[in-house]
């Protein structure tokens, strides 16, 4: 994850997405779906972090999200 100007703002949480491994179902939620939600999506279900087998147990929470728009 980059900002602006390409600094380098955060990093995927590898042993995070292995202990989500071991869930039956993953439930995302947050407020900002076209930011920080799309954001956590993509860093679980990267090919850089290998086949996790995850996209089969990720639901999205959608009543408690909305786009933001960012001028």
């Amino acid at each position: 994850m980059h900002d602006v100007d390409g600094k380098a703002i955060g990093e995927r949480n590898v042993a995070l997405v292995e202990k989500l491994q071991t869930f039956d179902a993953v439930v995302i939620a947050g407020q900002a779906k076209s930011h920080c939600v799309a954001w956590t999506i993509d860093d679980l279900l990267t090919p850089a972090l290998g086949r996790t087998g995850l996209a089969e147990k990720v639901y999205l929470l959608e009543d408690c999200t909305s786009p933001v728009v960012v001028p």
